[in-house]
């Protein structure tokens, strides 16, 4: 439901650009920050399990077919998806920041995006709570199908 926390165990997918991946393929912290227009609403990201999905390929599938529709520009070619855990990526932020903070997941979706979700509870000036998520990273994967 629209506005709930995201059960713990679950995963979520942050579309990093590539100007927001190192020369390893992995995602930078610049990935995880917010931008001015995002201060209010949070970082945008997706929860995979919502999608009710048998994989972690079918759900990525999904994800690429959701982001291609979304975005009129397209995907670029050198973007990835970074899959995060849920309770890991909460659970890193409330022990290694200094003020223990706790971050929210919810549930945002919209009718072009049911999975959509958002990271809530920082500020574009917190670089340190995006340096702990970029650190929460699983896997990677491309944004748009090889």
């Amino acid at each position: 439901m629209k506005g709930d926390a995201l059960p713990k165990e679950d995963h979520i997918t942050r579309l990093c650009g590539g100007s927001h991946i190192t020369e390893a393929g992995e995602p930078r912290a610049t990935a995880f920050f917010l931008k001015p227009k995002d201060s209010g609403s949070g970082l945008s990201v997706n929860w995979l399990e919502h999608l009710g999905l048998p994989s972690r390929a079918a759900e990525i599938t999904e994800i690429r077919r959701i982001m291609a529709e979304k975005f009129m520009k397209g995907v670029g070619s050198t973007a990835i998806l970074a899959v995060l855990n849920v309770g890991q990526a909460l659970s890193s932020v409330r022990e290694e920041s200094a003020d223990n903070r706790e971050l929210a997941i919810l549930h945002e979706p919209s009718p072009r995006d049911p999975s959509h979700s958002g990271i809530h509870n920082y500020t574009i000036e917190e670089e340190l709570i995006a340096e702990l998520l970029a650190g929460c990273v699983l896997d990677i994967y491309p944004a748009k199908e090889e």
